[in-house]
């Protein structure tokens, strides 16, 4: 199987080929502008010729669209609308292109289930999954979209996100703040996220699923955890509540990794490792 993956030298791209390749899927990654060789194919997936040699090159099956920014700093709005937005745009009209039966999965974010975006991140998510709707409603491209939850696991980086963000202050002996603490949200380990979105690659019909744990985790109780762990002191018990969702999640998948021994082996191996330690 011919496989594509934009976005692959990202946190969730890395561990997708990798889950891809052990599969014994035929993997072509595509990374940014910029980066080494070693780490796949550099391409603008803003760059439709560009998109289109790739496409014409490998003759993909399926294409999982990571590509894109996850930011939500302040001054960033051009940015993600040009990535997010314009770049899955492109990329659906580089594919329409080729004329070819390719299954392309769009990454988007679960934030947008049931309620409207509330920031540029998510307006800019709200967009990719509007040229999304048009490509398959439009011209009949086979797109479908995965709204990811709270994705963590071994080799996330981004300080931006709660766990690397806390798990990494309290490896470098540094105390760790959550804004609000009270906030809930729904974690899924990468690992299970890898496995759905190989599963919607292959079988799916519905335009939109959500790869979610279905379960709601305050953000005070996960820092807890973490700062418990870094301690070597038994950890609290993590009070999970199962919410409802009008999406339906990926059909015939369920996360197998349950959150409280998922977070402690994810926070072990930011403790064992150097802050400028990538994914392995």
């Amino acid at each position: 199987m011919q496989v594509i993956v934009t976005g692959a030298a990202g946190f969730v791209g890395q561990h997708l080929v990798r889950r891809l390749e052990e599969q014994g899927a035929a993997v072509t990654a595509v990374v940014g502008p910029g980066r080494t060789a070693a780490a796949g194919v550099p391409v603008d997936v803003g760059e439709v010729d560009a998109m289109r040699g790739v496409l014409d090159a490998t003759e993909p099956s399926i294409v999982f669209h990571l590509a894109g920014t996850a930011t939500r700093e302040a001054g960033t709005g051009p940015e993600a609308f040009e990535v997010n937005s314009r770049g899955t745009a492109a990329l659906l009209q580089a594919v329409q292109a080729t004329g070819a039966p390719v299954r392309v999965v769009v990454a988007s974010t679960d934030a947008l289930t049931g309620r409207p975006p509330g920031d540029h991140y998510e307006r800019s998510k709200a967009a990719t999954e509007a040229a999304a709707v048009c490509a398959r409603a439009e011209h009949g491209l086979d797109v479908v979209i995965a709204r990811l939850a709270n994705v963590y696991g071994p080799g996330d980086r981004s300080r931006h996100r709660l766990v690397p963000a806390a798990a990494s202050a309290v490896a470098a002996g540094q105390g760790f703040e959550p804004v609000s603490p009270s906030s809930v949200l729904d974690l899924v380990h990468v690992a299970d996220v890898t496995a759905a979105l190989v599963r919607l690659g292959q079988r799916a019909e519905e335009p939109v699923h959500r790869i979610a744990s279905g379960t709601h985790v305050t953000v005070g109780a996960v820092v807890s955890f973490v700062q418990a762990i870094a301690r070597e002191e038994a950890p609290p018990v993590l009070d999970v509540s199962p919410y409802a969702s009008s999406v339906p999640l990926v059909p015939g998948w369920t996360p197998e990794i349950a959150l409280a021994p998922g977070l402690e082996a994810t926070i072990r191996w930011y403790l064992e490792r150097s802050p400028d330690q990538g994914a392995d």
